[in-house]
């Protein structure tokens, strides 16, 4: 599992993202899942898509859950 904190102060896609690549980065590295192969981290070269994904749906669920709670306008 991966915990993101975020502010409500500082609410800005900017933010979402940035916190979004450190949860995606952590979660790409992890050992410790069952059924993991964490031989995936050797596609970190090149253009990064396989981070580039991940950071794309981490940053896509906080949004829509963001706005679900009513802290997005």
């Amino acid at each position: 599992m991966v915990t993101m904190r975020l502010w409500t102060g500082q609410l800005t896609t900017r933010t979402i993202a940035h916190e979004s690549t450190h949860a995606a980065a952590a979660f790409f590295f992890m050992d410790s899942i069952p059924g993991w192969d964490s031989r995936a981290r050797t596609h970190l070269v090149g253009d990064h898509e396989a981070m580039a994904y991940l950071v794309g749906d981490f940053t896509a669920e906080v949004v829509r859950n963001l706005y679900r709670l009513h802290l997005l306008p």
